[in-house]
């Protein structure tokens, strides 16, 4: 059952991942119909990465010394859609993961116990405020949980999983998944593999840190922050406060978004998150919370947009910190900045 570890750490190339008995990876992919099921491409393919990357380090971590394992035999996939099994199963094997991975739903997981479970809702972020099939009873939740010895990750549209819906089962998992900022795990490994080049990559501290300071200079109208989390620290170390202030001196709209919840610990939000919303707040920013914020963006004007995995306003700015994670972003500019931004925007809106 989840929970019987802690923490498990698996160091790869890049980053060192310590993955909680509860985890999740925010997938801003849309779903559709197909085949009297729904399938959602991009969080198919977040799902079959996220193995892939991780499939050496799962294997060694819990190998036995009387069975040598393979993949098949740590990790699993549970989905409530066949569309989006089938989905699943074609990423894995484009990405040459061995057949026999479990994908499908709860009945596939019958008489199994698998370390660690992972769970593709599917919706995605254009399915708005209709039922979802899994809040129609707590079995397939219940199944999964059950099965998954240490960890279960959700990997996927995190706006669905709201813990004050405490009466729906997955208000109950959110509960659990936002339970502590360590449960979201990183994202950078989706950018990893995508050629982009090098003036549009974002992949170091400094980089990230150069961007968000650049947006207070550039910016003629607007500078727009999505950040799901806020600290003072990160405000305080990369002096983003006078930043602020000066743009809007100048008529220039700052505009800042994070999420009700998941700065709260037992319910009370965190000091230095509330440190952090006043001084924004007493600095001129227009601070808007809403319930449901996962993704990370900066956007200047209507023609510069950056986005990937990076927390703009509570990353870790301390490379010695053990919280301190490998991040990247990607920088997109011009027309195809512009259709995002206003795509960005109104799912925003959609949110509030």
């Amino acid at each position: 059952m989840v929970g019987d570890l802690e923490y498990n750490t698996f160091v790869s190339e890049n980053d060192k991942l310590s993955i909680a008995p509860f985890g999740y990876i925010n997938i801003r992919g849309y779903s559709e119909k197909h085949s009297g099921s729904v399938r959602n491409k991009e969080e198919a393919i977040a799902v079959a990465k996220w193995i892939k990357k991780y499939e050496a380090h799962l294997v060694n971590f819990y190998k036995k010394k009387d069975k040598p394992l393979t993949i098949k035999d740590c990790i699993a996939v549970v989905t409530p859609f066949s569309a989006q099994r089938t989905t699943i199963e074609r990423e894995l094997r484009r990405l040459g993961l061995e057949d026999g991975i479990i994908v499908g739903t709860v009945h596939a997981l019958q008489g199994a116990e698998i370390p660690m479970v992972i769970f593709s809702p599917t919706y995605g972020v254009n399915h708005g405020n209709s039922p979802l099939f899994f809040d129609n009873g707590y079995n397939m939740f219940n199944v999964a949980l059950t099965r998954a010895k240490h960890h279960f990750i959700v990997i996927g549209n995190m706006r669905l999983f709201q813990p004050m819906a405490v009466k729906k089962p997955s208000g109950g998992l959110a509960e659990f998944l936002f339970s502590n900022p360590q449960n979201e795990l990183p994202s950078s490994y989706l950018l990893e593999d995508i050629k982009i080049p090098s003036e549009y990559r974002v992949d170091t501290l400094e980089r990230h840190q150069l961007c968000l300071a650049s947006a207070f200079v550039k910016a003629k109208r607007k500078v727009v922050i999505v950040s799901p989390f806020i600290s003072i620290h990160a405000l305080n170390a990369d002096k983003l406060l006078p930043m602020i202030e000066e743009c809007v001196a100048k008529n220039i709209e700052v505009v800042i978004y994070t999420d009700n919840c998941l700065d709260l610990i037992n319910g009370q939000l965190k000091p230095s998150s509330r440190q952090g919303r006043d001084a924004l707040i007493e600095a001129g920013a227009d601070l808007r919370i809403l319930n449901g914020i996962h993704n990370k963006a900066l956007v200047i004007d209507e023609n510069v947009l950056i986005e990937g995995s990076f927390n703009w306003l509570s990353a870790v700015r301390d490379k010695n910190n053990i919280h301190f994670r490998y991040e990247v972003s990607q920088i997109i500019m011009n027309d195809e900045a512009k259709r995002q931004i206003v795509q960005l925007l109104k799912e925003l809106e959609d949110v509030g």
